[in-house]
């Protein structure tokens, strides 16, 4: 996940949930706290058809969540 690249304007604290029906989710990932520009975060492999990312915390600075991007590999 690549932030907004300022500390004070990256989205603080995100769960990533994968489905396959997309009615039932299960957490991947929860990342909480976080001032980095950029997470890599290992999904184990993980199948699933659907993903998606639950704002838990926006940034400290104006209470906005911002992810620049995605990378899935």
């Amino acid at each position: 996940i690549i932030h907004y690249g300022k500390k004070e304007l990256n989205t603080r604290s995100y769960k990533i949930l994968g489905s396959n029906d997309n009615e039932n989710w299960e957490v991947l990932s929860e990342v909480s706290g976080n001032i980095e520009d950029f997470n890599e975060i290992s999904l184990n492999k993980q199948k699933f058809q659907y993903i998606k990312i639950e704002i838990i915390e926006p940034c400290i600075a104006d209470n906005r969540a911002r992810i620049r991007n995605v990378i899935i590999n």
